[in-house]
């Protein structure tokens, strides 16, 4: 685990990614955002307004899916330029497979990390609101009786 941590801080990690790991980035970075707002809101200033719970939920589960879509979608793009730089050299073809590997895999790889983490942020979130909504209903019912 230390050596794959070592690989990904290191500077050929980022130098080999393809083009597309930028737009991924782009997604991830937006999504933690929201998260930090999110989490402020219902953790530090306890806004637990029931109208308000659910606002921006949809939003970071949609960019967790929206950051793996745009790596998978940067895969294919990557393997269709593959192919089509493959079909015009013969000499150095095995250098341009590990190039593309190099390229696919550093993407791919920040794809899954960045929708692993966005979720599991979500994950915390949305069990945040139900507790609070079960809260709210426990009070309503509690003074129904």
């Amino acid at each position: 685990a230390l050596a794959s941590i070592k690989a990904i801080i290191s500077n050929s990690f980022f130098l080999n990614a393809s083009s597309l790991t930028l737009p991924v980035l782009g997604i991830g970075f937006v999504a933690i955002i929201l998260s930090i707002n999110k989490a402020f809101t219902l953790y530090i200033k306890k806004d637990h307004n029931i109208s308000r719970l659910h606002k921006g939920l949809p939003v970071i589960l949609f960019l967790g899916g929206a950051s793996l879509l745009t790596g998978v979608i940067g895969l294919f793009v990557e393997t269709y330029q593959f192919f089509a730089e493959a079909a015009f050299t013969i000499d150095n073809i095995l250098i341009l497979f590990l190039n593309y590997l190099m390229r696919v895999s550093s993407m791919m790889i920040i794809s899954l990390f960045l929708m692993t983490i966005i979720l599991s942020i979500w994950f915390v979130l949305i069990h945040k609101v139900f507790r609070i909504e079960k809260a709210e209903a426990d009070l309503i019912l509690l003074h129904t009786n």
